[in-house]
């Protein structure tokens, strides 16, 4: 019953982490964007004051929706590891976190309105071309500049040659054509 208790406690924070993370660097990928795209909107001084303020209040809001997540998920883990484990109260509580969750999309989709409101009609249609582009976070660029030329990927943006990192050696996999 123990060991059983145990695994089902690691699954459920293995899970938790799971879900939290892309949502929390999507998030953060969003705010860091900001700076460039009021350059590339050309704002007004009064705009960019509003799009500020608007960004402030979501992350003042998020922020507090997630501490929220994050308490719900270590009552959660008591829950899991409790000797006698409480299929209600688990449920419950996973359902907790699902709203909260919920409510943090819901807030992204209020701030995406609130934005739109303040910009022209040309803004929003630049901005919503923006938002469609495919997102290049830390992520892809790293694995970008491992990949290098040898491994099917081409240098690192301004970088010069054809590799920052010079001749890495024989590719340690072989292509299979």
């Amino acid at each position: 019953m123990i060991r059983t208790a145990i695994i089902v406690t690691i699954l459920a924070a293995g899970v938790a982490a799971a879900v939290a993370q892309p949502q929390r660097r999507a998030e953060r990928e969003h705010l860091r964007q900001g700076p460039r795209l009021v350059e590339e909107l050309d704002l007004t001084e009064q705009q960019e004051s509003q799009w500020k303020d608007l960004r402030f209040a979501l992350e003042k809001k998020q922020t507090a929706t997630r501490a929220k997540v994050d308490v719900a998920r270590i009552e959660l883990k008591e829950l899991m590891s409790a000797d006698k484990l409480d299929r209600a109260a688990i449920e419950k509580k996973t359902k907790e976190i699902s709203d909260l969750q919920y409510q943090m999309k819901l807030a992204h989709i209020d701030h995406m309105f609130a934005v739109l409101n303040i910009l022209t009609p040309e803004q929003q249609e630049e901005w919503k071309e923006h938002m469609a582009r495919p997102r290049s976070g830390m992520r892809d660029r790293l694995r970008h500049m491992m990949r290098g030329p040898r491994w099917g990927g081409g240098p690192w943006p301004g970088a010069e040659g054809p590799s920052r990192f010079g001749d890495l050696g024989p590719d340690p996999v072989p292509d299979e054509d």
